[in-house]
């Protein structure tokens, strides 16, 4: 029989095209990556990295460009100086409205505050509160004419106190009685000059000073009703010493006040100061009779205040007229100036002062010639050059920026002051 298709070798299927893309693939894969040792540049880095060494170097030009345009320097240089004392004469006056150095007339505000002050009054003075002792007196008269002595006659004991009479009477003469004379006599109420239980004499004789004689005199009974008896009064007196005591008491405050109503380059002169008082209140009123009592002041604080600067350049035109003009002046001395008032103030309110200043001067010291020298270099060679100026003894140099090290180098940021070392 005919063997089968399925049989034979011819029939046996072709191999199947789609068992070979693998191979395939893999060389397809392995053709597209770069060869090796090359690689492609990252553009977004690089400028990032390009932004960042920018940035810094123009953070280190500002830095220098603001160092070196905002850098200032403060030289104090303390000299030797002599000490020199001025006195001169000016004048404030509130109705001005700028100062005139060349005729010593500052313009001035005129600061004014109102206070009520208290104070305790303790009374000095007594009141007699006591009674004054009465009796009868019987007046004899041995004369030959009848006597008429008025109210009011005194008669003294003999330690020497005195009782009045209350009424007129006339003391008849003397008469004869069994051929003997006998004292014409009357009586009359008396009263004692003066409070006190001292006054409560026994029976005793009494003489008539008006009538300086002893033919008349005045026999006195036993004499009562004196007391002694005194209380505390406050006076006028105690008043006004508790008002000058509180008003003695206010001037420290009284000065800080007037002071806190001024500006702060104004200087209050303190020997403008003026009290005012508007009232006073005693409680209790005077001649009551109580040991203690209080009173109220309603006071009105005036001054003057002048500019700070004005009141310097006033002194430096005084004292370097005195120094003359090879000198300078380190220290003008009108922060401490003692003043004394010359007179009242006028109408207007100016007032006059005469001052006494200690201030220190001593050779020039050319600061624009230091001021170039410094310029620029490390602060400590700028210290060595301002210690090298004449009659320096020591500089000090405060620079800013605190980190800054050098000086500034423009000389318009340099500030040189000098100042006396020995004051």
């Amino acid at each position: 029989a005919a063997p089968s298709p399925a049989s034979t070798p011819s029939s046996k299927p072709a191999p199947s095209s789609s068992a070979s893309p693998a191979p395939a693939s893999k060389a397809s894969s392995g053709a597209a990556k770069p060869p090796k040792g090359k690689r492609v540049p990252n553009i977004g880095i690089m400028q990032k990295r390009f932004l960042w060494i920018a940035g810094g170097i123009f953070a280190i030009l500002l830095l220098l460009g603001a160092n070196y345009y905002f850098t200032s320097a403060k030289v104090t240089l303390f000299a030797k100086g002599t000490q020199v004392n001025a006195a001169f004469k000016f004048t404030a006056d509130p109705s001005i409205q700028s100062s005139n150095i060349d005729s010593a007339t500052l313009a001035a505000s005129q600061p004014s505050v109102k206070k009520t002050l208290k104070g305790n009054v303790t009374a000095t003075g007594t009141k007699d509160n006591g009674t004054k002792a009465k009796g009868t007196m019987t007046v004899y008269n041995r004369t030959n004419n009848d006597q008429k002595l008025v109210a009011g006659t005194r008669f003294q004991s003999p330690d020497g106190k005195i009782f009045r009479s209350q009424s007129d009477i006339t003391v008849p003469k003397a008469y004869l009685q069994n051929f003997s004379p006998v004292a014409g006599q009357t009586n009359v109420e008396v009263v004692a000059d003066q409070n006190g239980d001292g006054y409560n004499l026994g029976p005793g004789k009494y003489s008539i000073p008006a009538l300086g004689s002893d033919q008349i005199y005045g026999q006195g009974g036993q004499m009562s009703g004196g007391t002694t008896k005194t209380s505390k009064v406050i006076t006028q007196g105690d008043v006004d010493k508790a008002k000058q005591a509180a008003l003695d008491a206010d001037k420290p405050e009284a000065q800080k006040s007037l002071e806190e109503k001024i500006d702060k380059d104004q200087v209050l002169l303190d020997a403008s100061i003026q009290q005012k008082v508007d009232k006073v209140t005693a409680n209790p009123e005077v001649g009551s009779e109580e040991p203690n009592g209080s009173v109220s002041v309603e006071v009105t604080y005036t001054a003057l205040a002048v500019n700070k600067s004005d009141l310097s350049e006033l002194t430096k035109a005084q004292v370097q007229e005195q120094i003359g003009p090879d000198k300078e002046i380190y220290e003008d001395g009108s922060d401490s100036i003692q003043l004394a008032s010359a007179g009242a103030p006028s109408a207007e309110g100016a007032q006059s002062f005469n001052a006494k200043v200690a201030a220190f001067a001593g050779t020039k010291i050319d600061r624009d010639q230091l001021a170039k020298e410094m310029k620029g270099k490390k602060v400590g060679d700028a210290i060595e050059i301002g210690n090298q100026a004449p009659d320096v003894e020591r500089t000090e140099i405060v620079v800013k920026p605190g980190w800054s090290t050098s000086m500034p180098g423009i000389v318009k940021h340099i500030e040189i002051e000098v100042k006396a070392s020995n004051q």
